[in-house]
């Protein structure tokens, strides 16, 4: 077995203090926690920082320096600090977003839909943004009947669902309500008569008109498209 002095211990803190602050420094930590989870993270990073000052103190104080055993078991507390340094990008692949299944209706979310939906209300047209988002589709979802006719501005990734028409395709979004594993896609229908031309996954900004349908045995808007622009993905791709 392995001979260790006893300071891996502090190590081991120590790594999961810097591969944290790694994931923050990157811009990582919103690609797969919703932002209102944050705090608890830095409350975590807080609670190692403190243990690594109690561990050091007591390393100081002891004058027993005897060595420590590595044992298989230990090889679960390293683990996780070599994938925060090795973490991808949180992006998920066409195919991993057919498998989280859609939502173009009824959202559920614990967001006030009269937030910053406000922003929009009484406008001749709807300009959707990351700030905005949910609290858009949430209330166009609840009351299309009111926003039939109006113009609508949008981004998002384009999805072909297989339970829709060949002229109708969802540009979407991964909305994300505390961190990556709960994540679903949810987007509007939209109408376009050249949607064979569109790249599965690929992200457009559109313009259109909002209309209604029927997905799922429920009502929902319909977005037809006026203007359709290809646009580089964002650097996040998750609305919260």
């Amino acid at each position: 077995m392995l001979k260790l002095n006893r300071i891996y211990k502090e190590l081991i803190i120590f790594s999961y203090i810097l591969g944290s602050l790694f994931i923050c420094l990157t811009g990582k930590l919103n690609k797969f926690l919703n932002p209102k989870m944050n705090i608890y993270f830095y409350i975590f990073i807080g609670i190692m920082c403190v243990l690594l000052v109690f561990e050091i103190k007591d390393v100081l104080k002891s004058k027993d320096r005897k060595s420590y055993t590595l044992r298989i078991f230990d090889i679960l507390y390293i683990l996780p600090i070599t994938f925060l340094f090795f973490i991808g990008n949180g992006s998920l692949s066409a195919e991993t977003v057919g498998n989280k299944g859609l939502n173009v209706t009824s959202v559920q979310t614990s967001l006030n839909t009269t937030g910053n939906a406000n922003d929009n209300k009484g406008q001749k047209d709807i300009e959707v943004t990351n700030e905005n988002y949910m609290d858009t589709i949430s209330e166009i979802s609840y009351n299309v009947e009111n926003y039939i006719g109006k113009k609508i501005k949008v981004t998002g990734f384009i999805h072909k669902d297989n339970n829709l028409a060949s002229d109708k395709f969802v540009l979407g979004r991964l909305y994300m309500s505390c961190c990556t594993a709960d994540s679903q896609v949810i987007g509007y229908i939209c109408s376009y008569e050249k949607q064979s031309d569109l790249e599965e996954n690929s992200w457009y900004q559109v313009e259109a008109v909002i209309n209604k349908t029927v997905y799922s045995g429920e009502e929902t808007a319909l977005l037809d498209i006026t203007s359709i622009v290809k646009i580089d993905k964002p650097e996040n791709e998750y609305v919260f």
